[in-house]
This record gives C-alpha cells, structure tokens and sequence, in this order.
C-alpha cells in the first residue's frame, strides 16, 4: 500500500463565492498524511495540487500520485453530484 484516502478535510463549492473544490488527506508511507486539492476551473478543466506547506508531487511515485488525484475525482463526484451523500461528510 503505498496512498490510502484519509479522509475528506473540506469542501467549497460555488454557494461559497469560490470555486468548487475538495481537499481530502492521503496516508503516505513516506510522509505520513499529505493533503491535495482539487479544484474546478471556469474552461471546464481541473487544477490538481498540493498544498503549499506539503510535499510536492514529484516526491511522490507517479502511480501514486494518478491513484490520489483519482480518488480526488470520485470523492468530488460524491460531494457534488450526489448532494444526498454530502451529509456523511458534515
């Protein structure tokens, strides 16, 4: 195992005044936790990041770093395109 999901941190969406974006935390074997964000971009595409105060993605194998933003994309998809499972993140 080397990127399991953690869990979801947070979550924003338009209601907001902000993009709509999740920012869940990964269990890494080599740093712990590790938080990412992915955000909707206005053009229809996506913005997939670390943040600032974790590593960046290229300390990560690139497997993992496909599986996190994967994983991001699902629970984006569970957040915002099935407003009935959002309360199980509340």
């Amino acid at each position: 195992m080397s990127v399991s999901l953690h869990r979801l941190e947070e979550y924003a969406g338009y209601d907001d005044g902000i993009r709509r974006n999740v920012l869940c935390s990964f269990k890494t074997e080599r740093f712990g936790y590790a938080q990412v964000q992915l955000t909707e971009l206005e053009n229809n595409g996506w913005k997939f990041e670390t943040l600032p105060q974790e590593p960046d993605f290229n300390m990560f194998r690139d497997r993992d770093v496909v599986k996190m933003e994967l994983v991001s994309r699902i629970v984006w998809r569970m957040v915002f395109e099935s407003p009935s499972m959002t309360d199980r993140f509340k």
